[in-house]
């Protein structure tokens, strides 16, 4: 029997081990049965994604929604029988509107937006947050010819391609505010490629990236849903179906080394033991893919060096829950965003009661504010939970009219959980993964995409490269 152990729990390795049950009950596609380990160094699976119900609020601790721009989440949420509970954003007219902080002040931000592309002229023209010449020079983009020249196959920053499109001003008020919301990334060094796949082909194809939207509207922006039982409750079900499969889940198990052994690999455990697999997927932040790496020598040396020099920035997200009363603003959007420009440590804030229903009680309302390095305002997060806590109040207070205390306050920190995609991201994962030894196989958020459907399909994919080698292996030996 081949045995393949996936290290961490979270939604990229548990996406893992469900692929992995998959292949095993398909015996067709493989060519020996299949043992499956996870383990988990935290007490608890589910990594970033985690829900919790406070004195009637539901709290997420990382994402609260997903895109359906890809199909990989809405296609595990159906398998495990979660499809009553998926719950759309509310419309435009209850809540769809997103805000962006200008000069202290909340403007909209202009509808009509595919990712960070403009295709409603209307609603630029419309729009407080950009000058008059700045709304001409975006109508202007629809005269931009193909782009040609050197360098054509080559990454490039997110920022100054979309200034040559839209300008300066675009860029800073809208595009940047969103591509922060999401990257966690200064959009100067933003890999274009990594961010937005083919869009640098569409400019040499087209030109202009307006004409180009607008002769594919299906292209537009990602619709999000969640789930009514939090995201959370993606990971629950996850885990009964995996422990009903007979996968075992150690939790509070950390792996502490990687070393060969013969065909495969050997993980020693914390508190003494270890374990033997045929290969192994490595599902855990990239920092400790790389420490676990850098003893394979020659093999797994470079995969670590290159790992280690992906930065990660440090997030945390403060959920606060008020009286309805407490809060002067109506709260008539999905959130805010704040630029740069503005020089404040809240880089973001959604209103979490008013894109779901069920996360607040009656008479209540739910916020949550998203500060960080890597935000606008730089620096370290106060270590301390209530300062964190005073610091995002402090923020909220007068951009959103605060006149009472909060009901509930719960901090949730992310610690370099947030990798950078950087220009030329692309090809040092193809470096990274071109060094790993047969059998190793990685999976997360650091690799080919940062939201929930990503990691899922980076998480079946390695699953896949996993149980390709190891039952190849079992079924030579025997």
């Amino acid at each position: 029997m081949a045995r393949i152990a996936v290290v961490g729990g979270g939604i990229a390795g548990l996406a893992a081990a469900h692929r992995l049950v998959e292949l095993r009950d398909r015996e067709a596609t493989v060519r020996a049965p299949l043992e499956i380990v996870v383990q988990e160094a935290s007490p608890r699976p589910g990594g970033k994604i985690a829900t919790e119900r406070l004195d009637g609020f539901l709290v997420e601790a990382g994402a609260d929604s997903f895109s359906t721009r890809r199909a990989d989440a809405l296609e595990l949420v159906e398998a495990l029988g979660l499809g009553s509970e998926i719950l759309a954003l509310r419309g435009r007219g209850t809540g769809g509107r997103v805000l962006v902080l200008q000069n202290g002040r909340l403007e909209e931000l202009p509808g009509g937006l595919q990712l960070v592309v403009p295709t409603d002229l209307g609603e630029i023209l419309r729009s407080r947050l950009l000058s008059a010449p700045a709304k001409a020079r975006v109508a202007l983009e629809l005269l931009r010819p193909p782009e040609r020249g050197a360098g054509a196959g080559e990454d490039q920053a997110t920022a100054p391609f979309l200034r040559r499109h839209f300008g300066a001003e675009y860029v800073e008020r809208v595009a940047a505010p969103l591509l922060a919301g999401i990257h966690a990334t200064d959009a100067e060094r933003l890999s274009l490629a990594a961010a937005f796949p083919g869009l640098a082909g569409i400019a040499r194809r087209h030109g202009s990236l307006i004409r180009a939207a607008r002769r594919h509207p299906g292209g537009g922006g990602p619709n999000r849903v969640g789930l009514a039982g939090g995201i959370g409750s993606l990971v629950d079900a996850l885990v009964r179906r995996l422990e009903a499969a007979g996968v075992e889940l150690a939790s509070a198990r950390r792996v502490m080394r990687l070393e060969p052994a013969g065909l495969g690999f050997t993980l020693t455990l914390a508190g003494g033991g270890s374990l033997a697999a045929d290969a192994v997927v490595l599902a855990l932040p990239h920092g400790a893919a790389a420490k676990l790496l850098e003893p394979l020598a020659d093999l797994g040396a470079g995969a670590a060096a290159a790992l280690r020099a992906i930065p990660a920035a440090s997030t945390a997200t403060v959920s606060l829950g008020f009286r309805r009363e407490d809060v002067r603003h109506p709260l008539d959007a999905l959130g805010l965003l704040v630029p740069a420009r503005e020089g404040r440590p809240l880089g973001a804030c959604t209103f979490a009661s008013t894109k779901f229903p069920g996360r607040a009680p009656a008479g209540a309302v739910l916020v949550r504010a998203y500060l960080g390095v890597g935000t606008a305002g730089g620096g370290e997060l106060p270590r301390d939970d209530d300062a964190l806590t005073d610091l995002a109040l402090a923020e909220l207070e007068g951009v959103l009219g605060l006149a009472g205390p909060p009901l509930l306050a719960r901090v949730h920190r992310f610690p370099h959980g947030n990798p950078q995609y950087l220009v030329g991201h692309h090809e040092r994962i193809a470096a990274v993964e071109a060094a790993l030894p047969p059998g190793l196989a990685l999976a997360g958020c650091a690799y080919h995409g940062l939201g929930i459907p990503d990691c899922i399909a980076s998480g079946r994919r390695a699953a896949e490269q996993a149980a390709e080698v190891a039952t190849a292996r079992r079924a030579r030996t025997g």
